[in-house]
């Protein structure tokens, strides 16, 4: 049965903010302000809670007489309001007509850079002197921060916080906006119960009695999601059967709720909270409180849940969710009888479809994922009715919007005039067809026919694929690095050129082409992060080009690119049977527990070359292969240059004596494979939330039929599974008007806390919006939301893949050898450092293809021996990962490198010199502190040392209770890293059985 009536809008507001210069002054003595302890709170009652209160002179009176210079943790805390008996916004009772405001300055964290050049900083202060009632400056003398007139304000408390942090958001905006205040303003004042710290002030502060007062209007509206879809609650707070929320309501009494947020039983069923005058707060029904005061919230309905939710996590979900799971509680999947339900609800008669699509959605959000969209796609009587069940089910638009399908029987030349003509009509195109349909070949062999007066262009990301077309089309002329300017001049003489990216990028400037083919067209969004120079140059010179991109693998950010997306497939298709595995061990593990269980040859595909190396030695010594029976490819020169990827770029095999090859991504990219009797062809994912494509691009390299291969893809699953909304094209449209405005006006925002990387990068030379870069970073968001379930089916529906689940028996590998192994492994490498570090790093700055690694190795010109360029080869991540871990001890100010990066003539782990790096970083930090938050995690962790050494004995346990109780957990540290550097400053003994520490008698 249906509970439309039930069921009600959810609302959102629209602030609309206004100023004007206050008519009369401000009264400096009211009192509005409380002085707290900052580490007084509901659970660690420690202390007097309050310590006094302040007027607007007080507390400027207050603020110019500070004399200590600490941390601003160990300075005034002021909260707007007054308080009493706690410092949790229920203990507020009487608001304040004011908002503070704060705005950091970071070069470490990117915030308001630009305001380090005091200048400018000057400017916005000064600015702000005239606005706002007071202003003063944070321990770094950059931040700036203070207090706003907004007397609206002093009518709402803590039950408005959500509101209250939106009016605050939307002031602050304003500034900015409006007022032109030149900075990013930290939203986290905008809170209800936000600590404002006062700063010693190097110049004395005074109050404008005269401010801007700033006024707001808010209007409710109806709330929709990012996709426009209304969006719809139950008046009575249900959550969704079986879900935790669910479960902890029907586990959890009212009452007990009640009375452990601050409410007293007055009868049976009546409840009062300690904010409320009247006699009563509430009653209680059915498990639910029935709130009648609008002192304690507006919030008419109360579960369980919604009580601690509101009253003790403040509104944090995912605190109290994982919480929650820790004591055991996790979500139940409906049942059949759950569906029944929906279904019966959705044929009854209503005026109000979207309701009732809500209520038919509600229960089924648990459900596999794939149950959810068979029942979207089944009982939605539209696309604009899917979009409704989409959203209200939890799911993702995860199916590549195609503009045009052609149908071929079994080549894409079938169709090759027909993508020609869609083209001449587009200037940018997508064409998407499975690898082995002879994409390149239609091109090459049918645009001179097709269009006999025109010039085409084919860029290739491999030097191998350019070769391999010109060698079977004399008529096509090759152009890659090795070609001389004998090959150039024929450039304008010829209708078909192929090209590498890098070659095929100067001639982009130019109308020499009539149509610009790019083959593994994904690259260009794909490969934006290990190619990002390369494909800026290439994409740089699209504009006003007619662009033909060719894949297998297309993606929705293409859209977005302005493509149209042309979807070339055979007619009945069969999808592709891959073995999925879910296994987070290690690939050097699986490939091991993956041959004890075949005899057959093998490929195995994953990024480490260093496990490669070690699993052929493993194999030859162990498992009686031959090293040419072992082949590993990878991405460099030597192996590039190798008579193996010639025999496999050229013949399309490998020598008939291979058996085992490991490969990295080189394989991914365009080569084909045409050879019997590799039945196990296996994907081991390297990366939690990947990008799907490079296992497509794998899997599609044998071009041949062999009905006793088989496929198999090992993936590493994240522990969090939750639903994590994302919408793809809002994302993009909303950086790239950001991007846009920083190109324009030079502002700093929030882009540059977007992966790390900053404006600049999306930037092309002539700072116009570089499209493909920003494509990269919010394709790759876009994966890293998406759980299990939601990879699967992506790949399932739009790949012609049919995933079978595997459930194989995964055995724990004998480390006896491997130890050994990695232990002489350590000592060559410790040997070689150690006595030929001058070659060794000469060989290094020539293999090496990380940039970082690059920048700290000086070119000499000295050619080493060729025995160095194996041994580097052979443990390239390895060397590289020591010069950067050299030259961040050397930036620390360690002495003694070596004796921290080796020990007893022996590699030491990454994890002993992580350690040594972050003791140095944290003494660094104790020592030397230069930003505001250097200065507030030294105080941090020289308070936590002090602590500790006043201790006789102690173990990692005992630390990190301590550490929580001191509330420094704003800092990233691990236990033992702590233990390392409370040693630092005392001598204790360590008990090894015990693992614990004692002072030494």
């Amino acid at each position: 049965m249906s509970d439309f009536s039930k069921v009600v809008q959810k609302v959102d507001f629209e602030i609309k903010v206004k100023h004007s210069i206050a008519k009369s002054l401000l009264n400096e003595n009211d009192v509005f302000f409380s002085e707290v302890n900052a580490y007084f709170s509901n659970t660690r009652k420690v202390g007097k809670a309050i310590y006094c209160q302040h007027s607007l002179a007080s507390l400027t009176e207050r603020l110019n007489n500070i004399v200590r210079t600490e941390s601003k943790h160990n300075s005034i805390a002021i909260l707007k309001g007054l308080y009493s008996g706690g410092t949790s916004g229920t203990f507020c009772y009487t608001s304040a007509p004011f908002l503070f405001f704060d705005i950091d300055v970071s070069k470490d964290k990117k915030e308001n850079i630009h305001l380090l050049e005091p200048s400018k900083n000057a400017e916005v202060f000064d600015q702000l002197e005239k606005i706002a009632v007071l202003v003063w400056r944070s321990n770094s003398g950059n931040g700036i921060a203070g207090i706003l007139h907004v007397p609206q304000l002093q009518n709402y408390d803590s039950k408005d916080s959500v509101l209250h942090k939106k009016i605050g958001g939307q002031i602050t905006e304003y500034l900015k906006a409006e007022l032109n205040i030149n900075a990013d303003f930290d939203n986290a004042q905008s809170k209800f119960r936000q600590l404002r710290y006062l700063a010693k002030q190097n110049e004395s502060r005074q109050l404008n009695l005269n401010p801007y007062k700033f006024e707001f209007s808010v209007k409710e509206v109806k709330q929709v999601s990012d996709n426009n879809v209304p969006q719809f609650i139950y008046s009575d707070n249900r959550a969704v059967k079986g879900s935790i929320i669910n479960q902890f309501n029907s586990n959890t009494s009212i009452h007990s709720a009640l009375i452990d947020n601050n409410f007293t039983q007055i009868n049976n069923d009546r409840y009062k909270h300690i904010k409320t005058t009247s006699l009563t707060t509430g009653v209680i029904d059915n498990n639910l409180f029935f709130n009648h005061s609008q002192s304690f919230s507006n919030y008419k309905v109360f579960t369980p849940f919604w009580l601690y939710f509101t009253e003790q996590y403040g509104y944090n979900l995912n605190a109290f969710i994982n919480d929650l799971k820790e004591q055991g509680y996790k979500d139940i999947e409906p049942k059949k009888d759950v569906f029944k339900q929906s279904i019966i609800k959705l044929k009854q008669n209503t005026n109000n479809r979207e309701k009732q699509i809500f209520d038919a959605c509600y229960d089924l959000q648990n459900a596999d994922y794939f149950d959810r969209v068979s029942f979207a796609n089944e009982y939605a009587q539209s696309d604009s009715e899917k979009a409704l069940f989409y959203d209200y089910l939890k799911l993702k638009k995860l199916s590549i919007n195609y503009d045009s399908t052609l149908l071929i029987d079994n080549w894409v030349s079938e169709k090759i005039e027909d993508i020609l003509n869609y083209s001449d009509k587009n200037k940018k195109v997508l064409v998407c067809a499975d690898t082995g349909t002879g994409k390149t070949t239609a091109f090459v062999r049918d645009f001179e026919r097709l269009r006999p007066f025109k010039k085409l262009l084919i860029l290739a990301p491999l030097t191998a694929i350019v070769e391999q077309i010109t060698a079977e089309n004399k008529q096509v002329l090759g152009l890659t690095g090795k070609s001389g300017p004998d090959e150039h001049s024929k450039v304008k003489k010829v209708n078909i050129v192929v090209a590498t990216y890098e070659q095929g990028a100067k001639y982009l400037n130019n109308n020499l082409f009539d149509y610009i083919v790019i083959d593994e067209a994904h690259n260009l969004i794909t490969a934006n992060s290990y190619k990002r120079d390369v494909i800026k140059s290439l994409t740089y010179g699209f504009s006003n080009k007619k662009i033909i991109g060719l894949t297998g693998t297309a993606n929705n950010t293409f859209n977005l690119l302005g493509y149209k997306l042309i979807n070339v497939t055979k007619r009945n298709k069969t999808p592709i049977n891959v073995h999925f595995r879910v296994d987070n061990r290690t690939p050097l593990t699986i490939v091991k527990n993956h041959l004890s269980a075949t005899k057959s040859k093998s490929i195995f595909r994953f990024n480490s070359i260093e496990i490669a190396e070690s699993l052929k030695t493993t194999l030859v010594k162990e498992h009686n292969y031959k090293s040419n029976e072992i082949l590993i490819l990878n991405s460099t020169d030597i192996v590039k240059l190798g008579v193996d990827f010639k025999e496999l770029s050229q013949k399309s095999k490998f020598n008939d004596n291979i058996k085992i090859v490991f490969t990295t991504s080189l394989i991914d990219e365009g080569l084909s494979i045409k050879q019997q009797g590799f039945s196990d062809v296996v994907f081991i994912e390297t990366e939690y939330n990947p990008n799907p494509e490079a296992f497509k691009q794998f899997i599609a390299r044998f071009r041949n039929e062999d009905t006793n291969r088989k496929y198999y893809y090992y993936y590493k699953e994240v522990k969090n599974q939750n639903y994590k909304p994302f919408y793809l094209e809002n994302t993009f449209y909303k950086i790239q008007s950001e991007i846009k405005d920083y190109s324009k006006d030079n502002k700093l925002n929030e882009l540059n806390k977007l992966n790390s990387v900053s404006c600049d990068e999306y930037l092309y030379f002539d700072n116009t919006l570089n499209p493909y870069a920003l494509a990269y970073d919010v394709n790759k968001m876009f994966f890293n939301r998406l759980n299990t379930s939601e990879y699967r089916y992506y790949i399932e529906f739009n790949y012609s893949i049919k995933f079978i689940d595997d459930l194989h028996e995964k055995t724990k590998s004998n480390n006896t050898t491997e130890n050994t192994l990695i232990s002489n492994k350590k000592k060559l490498i410790a040997n070689q450092w150690l006595n030929y570090n001058f070659e060794i790093i000469s060989a290094l700055g020539e293999l090496s293809n990380n940039k970082e690694v690059k920048k700290l190795i000086e070119y000499t010109g000295y050619k080493p021996e060729p025995n160095f360029y194996d041994i580097v080869f052979n443990n390239i991540k390895v060397f590289e990962s020591i010069i950067i871990n050299e030259n961040k001890l050397i930036q620390l100010g360690a002495k003694e490198v070596n004796s921290i990066l080796f020990k007893n003539d022996k590699l030491n782990s990454q994890q002993v010199i992580n350690r040594k790096i972050t003791l140095l970083k944290n003494l660094d930090t104790i020592n030397n502190p230069i930003t505001k938050q250097d200065v507030k995690n030294a105080k941090k962790l020289t308070d936590f040392v002090s602590e500790v050494t006043m201790l006789k004995s102690f173990d990692n346990k005992i630390l990190s209770q301590l550490w929580r109780k001191l509330r420094c957990t704003s800092i990233s540290i691990k236990a033992y890293e702590l233990v390392d550097l409370v040693l630092h400053f005392k001598d204790y003994k360590e008990d090894t059985k015990t693992r614990s520490y004692y002072v030494k008698e």
